[in-house]
């Protein structure tokens, strides 16, 4: 992230789409660690780790976009709609 000031960090911290990444990714780990500490088979393991990591390794790249997208919003490098023809 580049240099921000304090009312710019802000809205950084507190933009609700960062936010949500955020959670995804949260409740991604705590889906992993939930995992680790159910006593399973190895069938079980092979089963589940990799489907619980594809989501985490989703969460996080998702939350890198978005804040890749917020901070450019907010240090006026791009406008919100930029995004929104993008994803068109």
């Amino acid at each position: 992230m580049g240099k921000l000031n304090d009312a710019q960090n802000a809205a950084f911290m507190n933009d609700p789409r960062r936010l949500e990444a955020e959670k995804e990714l949260k409740e991604a780990v705590e889906g992993i660690r939930g995992c680790l500490t159910f006593f399973g088979s190895a069938d079980y393991y092979l089963k589940v780790l990799p489907q619980r990591l594809k989501r985490l390794e989703e969460a996080n790249e998702r939350l890198n976009v978005v804040e890749a997208t917020v901070e450019a919003e907010i240090a006026g490098k791009i406008q919100p709609e930029d995004q929104e023809r993008r994803a068109e």
